[in-house]
């Protein structure tokens, strides 16, 4: 078992309200991490931070061995959906996933199709982004962090503006993720998904970290 993910005494403070305090967390590979938390109670910031878009206060971020400083490294084997994940309106959802393996310097991209067959698209729908139901971009946000094959995945409320097959999609995705070795770690409100389908659950209450006592029962359906 490899650490992915190690977060140490990370705190962040805005406007001298604290956000984030004292919060470590370590991910290994495999591992499907849930956060559950109210509103306002520090997830969103807390992803932020690992990804490297608001800088901690105090504390270390480690991902895949490397500091978060490694940029590069980090942006090669990291995805992410967080609440808007910035899709192209006026391309297909194939296109979308092309722009970003460019952006990405990959040459294979025989794998996209399959990525949009997961998360229930197909790439022979040429359909605009812009014309997208809120479940199908959500669906795209979700295949779009996954283009780059990645060691550590962040979704922010993946589950969000999906319907029932939307949702066991988004199940059986998890348990594949895992399966392949891959951590992810996500917020959600939904207690099925949080019961049933991480491996592990912590909660966000006024920026502090717990742990919770969890049996998965399910990752794999």
């Amino acid at each position: 078992m490899t650490t992915t993910l190690s977060l140490t005494h990370i705190s962040k403070k805005y406007h001298r309200k604290p956000v984030l305090t004292d919060v470590s967390l370590q991910a290994n590979t495999g591992d499907i991490i849930g956060i559950s938390g109210a509103n306002g109670s520090g997830k969103t910031t807390l992803l932020k931070t690992i990804l490297g878009f608001t800088i901690p206060d105090s504390g270390q971020i480690i991902v895949l061995n490397h500091p978060l400083s490694a940029r590069q490294h980090f942006a090669t084997n990291t995805g992410f959906a967080l609440k808007d994940c910035g899709p192209l309106p006026n391309y297909s959802g194939l296109a979308n996933l092309q722009l970003m393996a460019q952006l990405l310097k990959m040459t294979d991209m025989t794998h996209l199709p399959e990525l949009l067959d997961l998360v229930g698209l197909t790439a022979t729908n040429t359909t605009k982004v812009k014309h997208y139901s809120l479940g199908m971009y959500q669906r795209l946000c979700l295949a779009m962090s996954l283009v780059n094959d990645p060691q550590l995945v962040i979704w922010d409320e993946p589950e969000n503006a999906l319907d029932e097959a939307g949702l066991r999609q988004l199940q059986a995705l998890l348990a594949r993720l895992a399966e392949m070795g891959t951590t992810t770690i996500l917020t959600s409100h939904n207690p099925t998904l949080l019961a049933h389908h991480v491996t592990r659950r912590v909660h966000l209450e006024a920026g502090r970290l717990l742990e919770l006592p969890h049996s998965p029962g399910g990752t794999h359906g």
